[in-house]
């Protein structure tokens, strides 16, 4: 995804990336690579998936583009609630008749767990991505989100006592090594 957002910062946004950037950018995809080179005997059985992956990567990267490049009149928060609304809605609606529930079976704490997540894990975060895109150049916020990966290997070895190999260690280098890289020049230079 990075990736992307960084080409379609240069060519749209005329955003230069320097030689830090450019090494951050390739270390980024390497401890990206690393990371999923264990699991590609899956992403064979499924090809149309591995497609899918792809255009979401693309879509990501180019709406986020769009979105630093645009000039909102309305808060960023006011952005997120309307985005919910339009993505959200019909999603919502959508599972209402083709899912079945049984209303009765749901718990508070599901309940709890529900608004907890729109309202921290996704409001509050989008919000948050939605500031940031407007305070850094594309390489250094996009790179960030290759933490994501590394929180989960993380998360699922801490919660799930899920083992963690030479492939994982090596993409926390290689990750780690790619936010360094974006972030202390950016430091250096101020």
């Amino acid at each position: 995804m990075p990736l992307w957002a960084v080409l379609f910062s240069i060519f749209f946004l005329g955003e230069k990336v320097n030689i830090y950037r450019f090494a951050a950018i390739v270390l980024g995809m390497l401890g990206l690579g690393v990371l999923i080179s264990g699991e590609l005997g899956i992403l064979k059985t499924t090809p149309l998936g591995v497609v899918f992956m792809l255009i979401a990567a693309i879509s990501w990267g180019a709406g986020t583009v769009i979105q630093k490049k645009i000039e909102w009149e309305i808060s960023a928060l006011s952005l997120v609630i309307w985005q919910l609304i339009f993505g959200g809605l019909p999603i919502t609606v959508g599972a209402l008749f083709i899912e079945s529930y049984d209303w009765s079976e749901i718990s508070y704490k599901a309940a709890g767990s529900t608004l907890f997540i729109l309202f921290i894990a996704i409001i509050l975060s989008w919000f948050a991505w939605f500031k940031v895109i407007k305070i850094l150049p594309v390489p250094v916020f996009s790179l960030a989100t290759l933490l994501v990966p590394i929180l989960g290997v993380l998360s699922s070895h801490l919660l799930l006592e899920e083992p963690i190999g030479w492939r994982e260690l090596l993409s926390l280098v290689l990750i780690c090594s790619s936010l360094a890289l974006v972030i202390v020049p950016t430091r250096s230079s101020s």
